[in-house]
């Protein structure tokens, strides 16, 4: 993967560029996440046989682009997270990013509140 003047980012597959935003036409091309509810997330980790792996990106909880303060903020999204989690039986491994190296992507000054807030709901769900 190589970075672009101007920020674009591009993947190169067989010598040949392809823009990361994606190319439906293409067959090297995964395809673009689609949007998918609860309901259908539950269903499908409930045919599920194998084993899971979750991971945990930090900003995702709270990010540098966030305003507010961060206790309030990382609350609601706990919250919002909780039904998730507790759709998906105890996972194989788990991987939390503090998505902080080679950037940062929550403030430095907040990634242990939202680490400790993290490792809190998992052991809530998971023991």
């Amino acid at each position: 993967m190589k970075s672009r003047p101007g920020g674009s980012r591009w993947i190169f597959w067989d010598g040949e560029e392809i823009d990361l935003a994606g190319d439906e036409a293409s067959p090297k091309t995964a395809p673009l996440p689609r949007h998918i509810n609860l309901h259908d997330f539950q269903r499908d980790m409930e045919d599920c046989m194998n084993p899971v792996a979750l991971g945990i990106d930090l900003d995702g909880l709270y990010s540098n682009g966030d305003r507010g303060p961060v206790e309030l903020l990382l609350r609601k999204r706990i919250d919002a997270v909780r039904p998730l989690l507790q759709s998906v039986g105890r996972p194989a491994f788990i991987c939390l990013a503090r998505s902080q190296t080679p950037r940062s992507y929550i403030p430095g000054s907040a990634v242990d509140l939202v680490q400790r807030a993290a490792l809190g709901l998992i052991r809530e769900i998971y023991g």
